[in-house]
């Protein structure tokens, strides 16, 4: 049975160039530019407060998982990037997943950091994407999402 929130297979996905290029240069991408915590640091706090798990959605090399609640899953689409995101929390799980298609139960988290993940996507599949992030977040969870202002 094919899952109905996975993508069309079919369909020209810039989203994979995207991540090609991720894949091919993460250690450069992360040493030109470094995370920034403020943020991230008052939203771990109140994600602490759901109860968890909470989830990095699009981690990157993992900048804010060491001020997110302990045991915050990191999930990124590049292979290099969770690699990378072991080295600032080597306890947290690694997923490798599309945004558009989220590896999680209806209702299973807590909260979830996004920072800057969904500029990657064509502007026409954002609303995909952000319908599954609502799908995986508990109704009294705690979501933070950011773009370039």
């Amino acid at each position: 049975m094919t899952d109905p929130h996975a993508p069309d297979p079919h369909v020209l996905d810039p989203h994979r160039d995207t991540l090609d290029v991720y894949e091919q240069r993460a250690d450069e991408w992360q040493e030109q530019r470094p995370g920034r915590l403020d943020e991230a640091v008052v939203f771990g706090r109140r994600a602490l407060a759901t109860g968890g798990p909470t989830m990095d959605l699009g981690c990157g090399p993992g900048w804010h998982l060491p001020v997110l609640p302990p045991g915050t899953v990191a999930v990124d689409g590049a292979r290099a990037m969770l690699d990378l995101s072991a080295q600032r929390a080597p306890a947290s799980a690694r997923v490798q997943a599309d945004l558009r298609a989220l590896p999680f139960q209806r209702h299973s988290l807590g909260a979830v950091w996004a920072n800057k993940s969904f500029v990657h996507l064509d502007r026409r599949l954002v609303p995909r994407a952000l319908w599954d992030l609502h799908r995986v977040v508990r109704p009294d969870g705690l979501a933070f999402v950011s773009v370039f202002m």
